[in-house]
């Protein structure tokens, strides 16, 4: 989103429900002037309590068991092993595991906001002093740990949970700190939040567009914290303002995204369904509890949340999901493990059970899916307060789980449509991409699409990770089941190269992919009986100089079998269009169809047009993921490929045999069990201005054709006992947005 949208989202603060956004001014007047009101009040306190010692026992005693091995006079310690003061300087002497970005979290032992609201929580729930104490050791050393960072001048940690955390515990202690002690945490800590909005060094931003978990997304605590205490109150208010303002344009953002499917800030799911939601949930609380004011009437976005995730994934035996592996996904097992999920679910069903009872059911059905193991609170490190206020939620009493879910579903931000045959995971899933307005953790991908059965059939290929390939081939049109268009010479779009990737010096150039995001046009869903059409004109997408036309129609027929037609014109002769197919296993030559199978299903693949057409299959040791004459080798490349994966190591590059400036692309597509073999019969068709095929096909004969120039759109026929049961006219593109 550019920083004039942004400007206009904050401007608005807004109109997106029944009800206004309140104003900061309005805010102010309902904001408690009474502690607790981060999360809890005074009133809600004997309920906590009550919880903590009977639900959540098991958490508590966890917590028990940690914060008694904490000293009453703790120390802030480096850990010298990976840093060192030398001459007044901080100065890194190995690299601390598994750290994207330096950040002073990571190098001092403890930085004390956990370690302080464990305490606090221990203190509420039992009433044990020495709890008392040691959270009032912790916030002074979150002052000193603060202080640290900003002397030394780096990122004090990617998250903002650990200062989250003794804001939260300062919050809550408030009536047991002193005016003296209030002041000596309260104002360094706001001082430092407002210092590291700009500092002049490296801090995580996050905002509002991505996950708010970075520095800007601290505001809105920290002013909350302070705000009316006495301590500066022009500081408090100053930055309580700037937060929320900067959590309205979160939540306004993300409610564009949404459109209503509750799909958040991004497709990939290790983001939208890891640390994303926290801020969505967050904020909603904290309006609650400090202001009355209740968020779902403007902002809905999270009662979809749920749904959102079930439409995202694929669920796998014996229990589980499985992420499609879309834009910046890791590709090496695409199975979603996220230690986040079974709060997040916890977290809708304790929102919304009792004003939106289908989503607290689609969150149930998540939690239900999950396997045992996962059935708990594995990671409450960054959170600790979760699930201490969730109220709501017992886990002892699931809510129902039998949800009907859609066939077809579409979230327009990212022109994803999504496909299931049903929910079980033998059925059949696809997704295909076309017209993305946003752009957060998204590839050079429009009109890509991923078919699943039993198995990756036809994958998003390549993998995230400290390598060169990160770069060159991983994000690009290469590696996904789009069309290149081949201009020598063409510079490589931008993609970011991780900041531990190994140096390279060879020269890369473009290999025919697309050059821009968000400027692809959806062609409208068309629903039929047992059909589906969708489709997308990525013509934007590719460089002037290259493409005239790029739109392709994608055709789902329930349950396993998908049309892809394909118009592409480039802008001078010799530019040469290629229709890409990624596979992870090789695949062999039929009679009349190629056949590749990956897990325990089957992709056979038939290209009805250009006629005669030459398949080229790249790929195996050496040529996995081959672009600009090199293979782009994964770190342990050898080691990685040789366990299982889903790095789609075979591509299709389908062309014609006589180059043109237009080509137009027909293929058919069916996925199946692990024992099929044979292929539907085809019967192509030519028509004044159509290419089509006619297909019998589960007691039916579909004939769909598509129009080869000119205005997109074609007809969809469907006959039934030889009686014509359905027949329309297949979509174009909406005059006003090919303008």
């Amino acid at each position: 989103m550019k920083p004039l949208c942004l400007i206009l989202l904050l401007a608005a603060v807004c109109m997106t429900g029944a009800e206004a956004v309140p104003g900061f001014a309005d805010l102010k007047q309902r904001i408690r002037t009474e502690h607790p009101r981060m999360f809890l009040t005074e009133s809600s306190l004997p309920e906590f309590r009550r919880l903590a010692v009977s639900r959540w026992k098991k958490e508590l005693d966890v917590y028990r068991r940690e914060v008694d091995a904490l000293p009453l006079e703790p120390v802030l310690e480096l850990k010298e092993e990976y840093a060192g003061i030398e001459n007044g300087r901080l100065v890194f002497r190995k690299a601390v595991p598994g750290l994207m970005q330096n950040d002073a979290a990571a190098l001092i032992r403890n930085p004390g906001g956990f370690s302080a609201l464990k305490a606090a929580i221990l203190y509420l729930a039992t009433g044990e002093t020495v709890y008392l104490q040691k959270a009032k050791a912790h916030l002074r050393l979150t002052v000193e740990f603060v202080r640290w960072s900003d002397r030394y001048r780096i990122m004090p940690e990617w998250w903002h949970t650990q200062r989250l955390s003794a804001l939260i515990a300062y919050d809550w202690l408030h009536g047991e700190l002193s005016p003296e002690e209030r002041r000596a945490f309260l104002l360094p800590v706001m001082r430092h939040v407002e210092h590291v909005q700009n500092p002049g060094y490296q801090v995580c931003r996050g905002a509002p567009y991505a996950g708010n978990y970075g520095e800007p997304g601290l505001l809105w605590y920290a002013g909350l914290a302070g705000f009316r205490d006495g301590v500066d109150d022009a500081l408090a208010e100053r930055l309580l303002e700037k937060g929320y303002r900067i959590n309205c344009q979160t939540m306004e953002y993300r409610e564009r995204i949404s459109a209503g499917s509750g799909l958040l800030g991004t497709t990939a799911t290790g983001y939208s369904f890891g640390f994303y939601p926290h801020a969505s949930f967050n904020f909603i609380r904290t309006l609650r509890s400090a202001a009355g004011i209740d968020a779902s009437a403007f902002w809905p976005q999270m009662e979809q949340f749920a749904a959102a995730f079930l439409y995202q994934t694929i669920p796998v035996k014996p229990s589980g999901y499985l992420c499609y592996g879309l834009g910046d996904e890791f590709h090496r097992t695409n199975r979603l493990v996220n230690e986040q999920l079974y709060l997040h679910m916890a977290s809708m069903i304790d929102l919304y059970r009792k004003t939106n009872p289908r989503s607290a059911a689609e969150a149930a059905m998540v939690i239900a899916s999950l396997p045992e193991r996962q059935r708990t609170f594995l990671n409450l490190r960054h959170y600790p307060f979760l699930p201490f206020i969730l109220f709501h939620f017992d886990p002892s009493a699931p809510d129902p789980v039998n949800v009907r879910l859609k066939n077809v579903v579409q979230f327009p931000a990212f022109g994803l449509t999504f496909f299931r045959s049903g929910n079980s995971p033998g059925d059949t899933f696809a997704v295909f991409k076309g017209g993305a307005f946003a752009d957060n953790h998204q590839h050079y991908d429009e009109n890509h699409f991923i078919l699943y059965k039993n198995g990756f059939q036809a994958l998003d290929s390549g993998e995230r990770g400290p390598h060169r390939h990160h770069q060159v081939y991983y994000p690009q049109t290469v590696a996904h089941n789009s069309v290149l268009i081949r201009q020598p010479g063409e510079p490589l779009p931008f993609a970011y190269l991780p900041a531990n990737a190994r140096k390279d010096d060879r020269t890369v150039f473009n290999d025919g992919g697309q050059r821009f995001k968000k400027k692809a046009v959806p062609i409208p869903l068309l629903r039929g009986p047992g059909i589906a059409v969708v489709g997308g004109d990525a013509t934007g997408c590719y460089g002037e100089n290259v493409c005239r036309e790029a739109v392709r129609q994608f055709v789902w027929i329930e349950p396993d079998l998908f049309i892809v037609y394909d118009r592409v014109e480039s802008a001078k002769s010799g530019q040469g269009k290629v229709f890409l197919l990624h596979t992870q296993n090789c695949p062999e030559q039929k009679n009349g169809f190629w056949l590749s199978r990956a897990g325990k299903g089957t992709l056979l693949l038939k290209t009805v047009l250009p006629r005669n057409a030459v398949v080229e299959v790249i790929g195996g040791a050496g040529n996995e993921f081959r672009t600009n004459g090199w293979n782009w080798e994964l770190t342990n490349h050898r080691k990685v490929l040789a366990r299982p994966n889903w790095f789609g190591r075979f591509r299709f590059e389908i062309r014609a045999k006589t180059e043109s400036k237009r080509i137009n692309f027909l293929h058919i597509m069916q996925v199946g069990t692990e024992d099929l073999n044979t292929m539907v019969p085809v019967r192509e068709f030519s028509a004044p201005e159509c290419d089509g095929v006619e297909i019998p096909y589960c007691g039916r004969i579909y004939r769909v054709q598509f129009r080869r120039s000119g205005a997109v759109g074609g007809r969809v026929t469907i006959l039934e006992h030889g009686k014509q049961v359905y027949d329309n006219l297949l979509p174009g593109i909406e005059e006003k947005r090919q303008k």
